[in-house]
């Protein structure tokens, strides 16, 4: 295990969401760093490095996996693996492998892809780039 719940609660979007907090040292993370809001236990693994930063919330199906870093975002029914997402609102979307930075991804699939302030709706992106196009 490395995160328990604080016991700290609140609403977002009609959600009951609880915040977390490392019981080991991990990756960059050390004991006790407070990390993000989670709907449950499935929406962030206990394994590999990955983390929710304080300022970030994950619900629904998703689930944040491997070493993936989600930081000052909302993340709904998607699955975030080995992946940066910052600053961003992902929904309904798969993200394997990928840096999502300032962006909007809706029903998209993102591999192996840098999305840097973008808007993505029903897309697919496979070892790509896109810059600027918000």
């Amino acid at each position: 295990m490395k995160y328990k719940f604080t016991g700290e609660t609140k609403e977002f979007a009609g959600v009951t969401v609880c915040q977390i907090e490392s019981v080991r040292d991990f990756g960059n993370i050390k004991i006790g760093d407070i990390g993000g809001w989670v709907e449950n236990s499935k929406n962030l693994s206990h394994d590999g490095d990955c983390w929710i930063d304080d300022e970030s919330i994950v619900i629904g199906l998703s689930v944040v996996s491997g070493n993936s870093l989600v930081f000052k975002s909302y993340v709904s029914n998607s699955v975030v693996y080995d992946s940066d997402v910052s600053k961003s609102s992902v929904y309904k979307s798969n993200v394997h492998k990928s840096g999502v930075y300032d962006s909007d991804a809706c029903n998209s699939h993102v591999r192996k892809s840098i999305v840097y302030k973008s808007r993505m709706y029903n897309s697919e992106l496979s070892e790509s780039v896109m810059l600027a196009e918000k």
